[in-house]
């Protein structure tokens, strides 16, 4: 039997295999998707597998998708400090946008 908050780990683990494309994409190391797609085939399948589990296993939709976001606004974040891009105050507002939506949804239970 699983652990009761398992489907978080599921979806801390998708949101990894999501930053390793983003990673693969914005920094443009490939010149096709033809030739990136052996690199990014493995953390696309394991970030399916994440997201099936984490969203199958939540206590709702909602607070699979609110964990979900927030877990893939900090991912962001990291990986355009980590590959040395500015954030812009509108990249802010837009953080701040994501994370008050996450806050004010409501769940009911």
């Amino acid at each position: 039997m699983l652990m009761p908050y398992s489907w978080i780990g599921y979806l801390f683990i998708a949101n990894c295999a999501i930053a390793v494309v983003e990673y693969i994409y914005r920094t443009a190391q490939f010149h096709s998707f033809w030739v990136a797609l052996p690199y990014i085939a493995i953390p696309i399948l394991i970030g399916q597998y994440g997201l099936f589990h984490g969203f199958v296993l939540a206590p709702s939709l909602f607070v699979a998708s609110g964990v979900f976001t927030c877990i893939n606004i900090l991912f962001r974040i990291g990986v355009t400090y980590y590959i040395n891009e500015n954030l812009s105050l509108l990249n802010w507002f837009g953080v701040l946008l994501l994370f008050s939506g996450v806050i004010l949804l409501k769940v009911k239970p």
